[in-house]
């Protein structure tokens, strides 16, 4: 039932683009390779009569081509709304050509057949793009892990001086996205949604849409949700991806502000607690 609630639901959580449909141009720049590699891999696929393989053999590779197909069109179809699913549709797909060579009595040979007749030596062309496959793989991780400040030494001593400012026990409200980071530096902290967001959302949806709402900056009094109806006594987030919500707390005298930075941490002190 989680499942289906997270695609339900996924287009209101707050989650990653992994969970959204790939666009036709991340199609071309992020699977081009491994299509090209297939239909290289099937160009070049011939037919040994000297070593035709045994009709039981045929027959297994059949009912795995044929299973590996099914594979590929349920997930094919989960891809096409979310593009995390790639992982798995890929490497059916791949699978199920295998299969159904070797079910036809087919294996790559060694010249991969061009138009007009002409031929290249298929063992180079998939070699090349296999390497170009993982260079750019490679690439693309190195790239992910800059943007997200796996190599800032002082992120991570921002993230490690926010943790520390965090007692025991402490209620943090974050977003998914944040809370993760967050719990990584400081798991001696309680988090709003740290875990998958779908919890939230169809275990309290109250809560869940007045957390929304606080995120979008269209709840007044932000401290008092924040501590009555979310049950949080800190706030913490990444400067600039909630505007509003920022400029509420700017000038609210309920809120301490702990630490600024490109990540912020609030106490946020009720009105009860700031009278006394």
């Amino acid at each position: 039932m989680q499942n289906v609630d997270f695609f339900r639901l996924r287009a209101a959580l707050d989650v990653g683009g992994e969970f959204q449909a790939h666009s036709l141009l991340s199609l071309l720049v992020l699977d081009a390779l491994f299509w090209l590699g297939l239909l290289a891999l099937c160009f070049s696929s011939r037919r040994d009569a000297t070593d035709a393989p045994a009709s039981d053999a045929r027959s297994t590779a059949r009912r795995m081509a044929a299973s590996c197909w099914i594979a590929s069109l349920a997930f094919g179809a989960l891809f096409s709304q979310m593009g995390r699913f790639a992982t798995l549709m890929i490497p059916f797909v791949a699978l199920a050509c295998s299969f159904e060579l070797a079910a036809r009595g087919l294996h790559a040979g060694s010249r991969l057949w061009l138009l007009a007749g002409r031929t290249r030596a298929s063992n180079v062309m998939l070699g090349c793009l296999a390497a170009l496959s993982c260079a750019y793989g490679v690439a693309t991780a190195w790239v992910n892990w800059q943007l997200g400040g796996s190599f800032d030494a002082s992120l991570r001593r921002e993230l490690a001086q926010l943790a520390r400012q965090l007692p025991p026990g402490a209620r943090v409200a974050a977003t998914w996205n944040d809370a993760e980071l967050y719990a990584f530096y400081a798991p001696h902290a309680r988090y709003l949604n740290v875990y998958d967001p779908v919890f939230m959302a169809v275990g309290d949806p109250a809560r869940h849409a007045l957390w929304s709402r606080i995120l979008a900056g269209d709840v007044p009094d932000v401290p008092d949700a924040i501590a009555r109806g979310l049950d949080s006594e800190y706030l913490a987030l990444s400067l600039g991806s909630h505007a509003a919500l920022e400029r509420r707390l700017s000038n609210d005298p309920r809120v301490k502000l702990l630490q600024l930075g490109r990540h912020a941490l609030f106490r946020i002190q009720p009105a009860s607690a700031s009278k006394r």
